[in-house]
């Protein structure tokens, strides 16, 4: 089958600091190749949809969205059925795991819940045959009488996922950056969280469950990777210490020589200074790390699990290593003049590389949605 994944473009109220490349589409490239056919259309980049159409003619279209993309997929999705009625569209991502229900239009065929590389070689074979959709796991079926779901995949392991098929992004790759530098490249080599925000959902799609890769696995892809430039998309690379110095002792007997972007948690840098030494000789760059509040009363009320003794004791870590600090700090909106000088005062006084001041968003699928959705306009 002919298969044209899409990434749609942004919301045009969407303000970001970087683009990067479609990791997710291209583990669902690498699951179904070569049987079937996959092109690539990056719409915030490429916004030639019906010339691509017009090309491939694909039999599926499939769609990702992040929360902030929701209404352009949905767009997307009608451009699609307008030019051929008869293309299957299948939409994914983040946003359609946490709330499918907001992709039950008549344009949408089936919603991907979750992960992607497990679910969409089977929806293919099953087309092709004719076989019954209902009995691929991991779908939600679209139709006027609401979603029908099939039965729920159950991940136990990640060494299964394959490696990223990267060409299908090739002309693109140039373009993928993020703090005005690039280009860089993606690594995944860990799903999900175990910790239990208020404001975040990653820990959900897992049910808080922490999926690796082998350190072996990781550093075979680090080496073929053309990028010097990396991203890690875990949500917490440092998760496991034993597991982040062995691939740290890995890069560094291959002589890998790259910079790094990671996420990480401040507790465990603070337990653990060792790793940020460590990764700091093999090119570890930068890292985001969300400090959130600067009290520990505020922490608690996310459920942090954290202290602000954490955060102040990784923020001298980093420094003493020469790793920038990427500290990222909830803006509540309840936040008045003292509440803004206060942080102010304390980002100064820290001397913090890049603060990032997100406005606390109850983000579908957190347990903050949970308790304000019935108090929030949405337009999806």
């Amino acid at each position: 089958m002919k298969v044209l994944l899409i990434q749609p473009p942004f919301n045009k109220a969407m303000f970001g600091i970087g683009h990067l490349e479609p990791l997710g589409f291209e583990i669902i490239a690498a699951s179904i190749k070569p049987r079937h056919g996959v092109v690539f259309l990056d719409m915030p980049i490429d916004h030639y949809l019906n010339a691509t159409l017009e090309k491939v003619r694909p039999d599926v279209v499939g769609i990702t969205a992040l929360t902030v993309q929701a209404s352009t997929a949905k767009q997307v999705a009608q451009e699609v059925k307008k030019y051929d009625p008869k293309i299957f569209i299948v939409v994914g991502g983040h946003h359609a795991s946490m709330i499918p229900e907001d992709f039950n239009i008549p344009e949408i065929n089936a919603i991907i819940l979750n992960h992607g590389y497990i679910c969409f070689p089977a929806l293919l074979e099953n087309l092709e045959n004719g076989s019954d959709l209902r009995k691929v796991p991991g779908l939600a079926l679209t139709g006027g009488s609401g979603l029908y779901f099939s039965p729920q995949q159950q991940i136990r392991t990640i060494e299964d996922m394959p490696l990223p098929d990267r060409s299908i992004a090739l002309k693109y790759r140039k373009r993928y950056h993020i703090f005005n530098e690039g280009p860089y490249a993606l690594i995944s080599s860990a799903i999900g969280c175990p910790y239990h925000c208020t404001f975040c959902a990653c820990w959900k799609i897992t049910n808080a469950r922490y999926y690796v890769r082998t350190p072996e696995s990781v550093v075979d892809e680090l080496a073929i990777v053309d990028e010097t430039r990396i991203m890690f998309a875990d949500d917490n690379t440092f998760q496991d210490v034993k597991r982040a110095l062995k691939i740290y002792d890995l890069i560094k007997a291959r002589c890998i020589r790259k910079k790094y972007i990671v996420y990480a948690r401040s507790d465990t840098i603070a337990k653990h200074p060792e790793v940020i030494e460590a990764w700091g000789e093999i090119g570890l760059d930068k890292i985001v790390i969300g400090f959130e509040v600067i009290s520990d009363d505020d922490l608690k009320k996310f459920n942090k699990q954290n202290t602000l003794e954490n955060n102040e004791k990784t923020i001298a870590i980093l420094k003493k290593n020469g790793v920038l600090n990427i500290a990222h700090f909830l803006i509540r909106q309840d936040f008045n003049i003292k509440d803004f000088d206060e942080l102010r005062r304390y980002v100064d006084k820290h001397d913090i590389w890049m603060p990032i001041f997100p406005v606390l968003t109850p983000l579908p699928g957190t347990d903050l949605w949970t308790e304000e959705k019935h108090r929030l306009l949405t337009d999806t």
